[in-house]
């Protein structure tokens, strides 16, 4: 692995993606060097760059949101395979789903036009809510 380099800005943005883990994690069993270093192995095509991990949408690193694949509400962990990089706006529309339910709920929000997806971003994540309990209604 390369080790990063720091500059002034990596580290002020680095802390800032920490600090918010903290506020949600209070015991994160990743490290704030291991963080560090996590994220600049992710990197996008090797530039200082990332890329969502639901909408595809190229991301600045002001820009990364940490997301959980299993949502801390269902016991998931702050560990570098639980957590993805991804946008503000995907990360509050996904809310507490898990892997398998965020994807469909992404397939379907992909259909949907423009307005139909402003709409729903307003809501935040209760149309993923209702999504899936749709979904699990029609398969009963």
């Amino acid at each position: 692995m390369t080790p990063v380099s720091p500059s002034r800005d990596w580290t002020k943005q680095t802390g800032r993606i920490w600090a918010n883990l903290r506020r949600h994690d209070r015991n994160p069993v990743i490290t704030l060097p291991e963080l560090r270093q996590w994220l600049f192995d992710r990197r996008w095509r090797q530039t200082m760059l990332w890329q969502c991990a639901y909408c595809r949408k190229v991301l600045a690193l002001p820009d990364v949101s940490l997301d959980h694949w299993n949502p801390r509400s269902r016991g998931g962990q702050s560990t570098k395979e639980n957590l993805v990089e991804c946008c503000g706006v995907c990360n509050r529309l996904k809310g507490p789903l898990n892997e398998v339910q965020a994807h469909d709920f992404f397939m379907w929000y992909g259909t949907l036009d423009a307005i139909a997806q402003q709409h729903v971003r307003k809501q935040g994540a209760k149309p993923a809510f209702r999504y899936i309990r749709e979904r699990e209604n029609r398969r009963v």
